[in-house]
């Protein structure tokens, strides 16, 4: 549990945020809980330093993906791949801790105060089309600067990235009566061309990627365009109404966990729903090809744990829900919680290989993860809800499981 004080950091981090203006001060709620102190200690805890590690991993992709371009036609293109490859990985898991946290500008602007939708530019997962990324790598499109600005978004960010960097055939994925195929234009390329067009495209989407990173890690700093007010929550100026406004968005976001970690990454996959229509369905598996679906699942765990905590793991101590559990006499739901994220945490780390292999070779430890991320959603539905007086999201009321 985090401990339920203030450090000079974060008071001197709360007050250059509100300098400079008059602000009203919210009234002290019964429970005597401070909620901004806990939203100003989550972004510059938890949710800035997230984003400044991803911008980081996505400036040292679009360099090695550029570093792959350039080499894409040469002798040295496959170690130049490699190394792409695992600058991916590493970028993949810091975008991964912060599925959870899509709140503000990575959020929908139809659910998310100052929402800008940043979180399906950068990785739009499960929506991803690699046909429509073959189409583009014939047509060139990517090289227009305004690509990014007309397309879906199934032909960039991170999921298009991994088919590109990934994929080991020089064949494409389309079926026979698409154009590419019925014309030849894609065999009329060679193999030579289509790894040289690959590699090119990679590079425009990293690049993008990259930009999209910056400004998120921009709008959370101190200062930042989203920061000052979410901290600032329920004071004149803040686009937030109460500082429980705002944390009824935090825990919107953490209904990642809830649908797409349980959902689309175990239950789908695993074969626990109709829509599989098998006894497991390998090709719903998030990553495939890049082989990073267990280490997204455990990054997004982290996430998740750093929210509920105040801090990542390894670090000091933090102010976050389990303190507000504390404060509203609801110290064993806290220790609760915390305890079913930790057993999820054993169990992903406890597997030896991605959830697509061992959809064969061990599925009951498959669906033995989702059992424990159900028990960790489970509790954020009921009593996390109860007993801090939150707000049920609609897909969360809508939600039986």
């Amino acid at each position: 549990m985090s401990r339920r004080f203030l450090h000079f950091g974060l008071g001197l981090f709360v007050f250059t945020l509100l300098a400079g203006c008059t602000k009203s001060t919210p009234p002290t709620p019964p429970d005597g809980f401070d909620r901004n102190a806990m939203l100003g200690s989550l972004t510059q805890r938890v949710i800035a330093p997230g984003y400044v590690a991803f911008a980081e991993s996505a400036e040292t992709l679009r360099v090695e993906l550029q570093a792959w371009r350039d080499a894409a036609t040469t002798t040295v293109a496959a170690s130049a791949r490699g190394r792409a490859q695992v600058a991916y990985r590493s970028s993949m898991r810091a975008w991964q801790r912060m599925e959870a946290m899509q709140v503000g500008p990575a959020g929908s602007p139809t659910v998310m105060t100052g929402g800008l939708l940043l979180r399906d530019e950068i990785y739009s997962w499960p929506t991803f089309s690699h046909c429509r990324v073959d189409q583009v790598t014939v047509s060139g499109d990517y090289v227009d600067p305004s690509f990014v600005e007309r397309e879906l978004v199934n032909v960039y960010g991170l999921d298009a990235l991994e088919y590109l960097l990934f994929t080991e055939s020089a064949g494409n994925v389309c079926a026979a009566p698409v154009p590419i195929n019925r014309d030849g234009t894609w065999a009329a390329l060679g193999d030579d061309e289509v790894w040289k067009r690959r590699a090119a495209y990679a590079y425009v989407v990293a690049a993008d990627v990259k930009r999209l990173a910056d400004e998120l890690s921009a709008a959370w700093a101190t200062g930042g365009s989203f920061a000052p007010g979410f901290v600032a929550a329920g004071q004149a100026g803040s686009p937030f109404s109460t500082a429980q406004e705002a944390i009824d968005q935090l825990f919107a976001a953490l209904f990642y966990v809830d649908q797409t970690v349980k959902d689309e990454k175990l239950v789908k996959p695993a074969g626990l729903d109709p829509v599989c229509g098998a006894n497991t369905c390998p090709d719903m598996v998030e990553t495939r090809l890049a082989d990073t679906s267990r280490d997204n699942i455990e990054a997004n765990l982290e996430g998740l744990r750093a929210l509920l905590t105040g801090a990542y793991e390894g670090e000091e101590a933090g102010l976050g829900f389990d303190d507000f559990l504390v404060a509203v006499g609801a110290e064993a739901v806290s220790v609760d919680l915390i305890q079913r994220v930790d057993d999820a945490l054993v169990a992903v780390r406890a597997m030896n290989a991605p959830i697509e292999d061992l959809l064969v070779s061990d599925l009951g430890a498959v669906r033995n993860l989702q059992a424990l991320v159900k028990r960790v959603t489970d509790l954020l539905k009921s009593q996390f809800v109860s007993v801090l007086n939150l707000k049920l999201p609609d897909e969360g009321a809508a939600d039986n499981d």
